[in-house]
């Protein structure tokens, strides 16, 4: 017989059963009843509760504390606001996240990600992965630039290019705007800044690129074109409008590049068109459980630079062979 002491003790208990991540979606009690439970939109606006009885927790979305006067989250370093989908203030880490905005939650995919103290980002699934330090790292290795591109190839040996763009130019995140491969040689080479380009130059290797920007492989001598021409590599750019991120009122998108509107990757080998990879578009999404969402990197996974040079040089023989006969 359980004396009164005891079952105030054991009302008091409780369990959180959270999500990956680390929300709390249902309470329950020493014997296992259901005291509460929470469904979140996207941001950790609070979208379902129900209680069983007058006690509920207010560590709610990833764990934190949630300020019923205010309606907003504590996460140590700021305050993030669930109905606006913001922060409050700037990420104190902001001069490591150059070209993502100060005041945005988890670089836009509040499903995939996980901010712990509002100032980094992890992989919800794996929290001893920074964003910063696997996406991002790639990007500030190979051009200097960070750039919020969640699921893109990871290949050193290939440098990748995060930046507005149109058939005529690239356009950089500090200004600098790239209408040739003299402005391309300028920037990159020229840089004091180590990045792969430059590294591959002196030692006399080719570099492939990919332009993960606007139609910058659109139409007859785009500037994706160019570069291949001129630099005598191989280049693969988009056809059409790119974008890096999506949401919508219905689900959460997983980072990825996909075309707005339907398009495809170029490939350009020393000025000439060799192939059109067939890209995502909106449509084509895929759910909020990670798959991914970029045909390109299905299509340069397992493959090394060395490889695509290889297998691009051969192709490109073997049509100017057949023109020649």
């Amino acid at each position: 017989m359980t004396t009164k002491t005891e079952q105030k003790t054991r009302k008091g208990i409780r369990f959180y059963h959270p999500d990956h991540l680390g929300s709390t979606t249902v309470v329950t009690d020493l014997d296992g009843e259901v005291t509460q439970n929470v469904a979140y939109i996207p941001y950790g606006e609070i979208f379902v509760e129900q209680r069983n009885g007058s006690w509920n927790t207010p560590y709610l979305f990833n764990a934190k504390e949630l300020d019923e006067e205010t309606g907003l989250y504590y996460y140590g370093a700021r305050y993030l606001d669930p109905t606006g989908t913001r922060w409050l203030s700037v990420d104190p880490l902001f001069e490591k996240y150059v070209g993502m905005t100060p005041y945005g939650y988890c670089a836009g995919n509040p499903v995939k990600l996980v901010d712990v103290d509002g100032q980094e980002i992890y992989l919800s699934f794996d929290r001893s992965k920074k964003l910063r330090d696997t996406n991002l790292k790639q990007w500030k290795t190979n051009n200097g630039l960070y750039h919020d591109l969640g699921n893109l190839p990871d290949h050193e040996d290939i440098f990748f290019i995060g930046a507005h763009g149109n058939p005529n130019s690239i356009e950089l995140q500090d200004g600098t705007r790239i209408k040739s491969a003299f402005d391309f040689e300028k920037y990159f080479f020229n840089t004091p800044e180590e990045n792969l380009y430059k590294r591959n130059s002196m030692e006399g290797k080719q570099t492939v690129i990919v332009l993960y920007s606007c139609s910058t492989g659109k139409g007859d001598n785009s500037i994706g074109q160019q570069l291949s021409s001129d630099l005598g590599t191989l280049v693969f750019a988009p056809s059409e409008k790119v974008q890096v991120r999506s949401t919508s009122d219905i689900q959460v998108l997983d980072d990825g590049l996909f075309f707005d509107t339907g398009g495809s990757w170029n490939v350009f080998y020393k000025g000439e068109l060799m192939e059109q990879i067939n890209g995502y578009d909106n449509r084509c999404f895929f759910d909020m459980f990670g798959q991914d969402a970029v045909q390109l990197k299905d299509f340069l996974k397992g493959k090394t630079a060395e490889d695509l040079l290889k297998h691009y040089e051969k192709l490109y023989q073997e049509k100017h062979g057949k023109n020649e006969e």
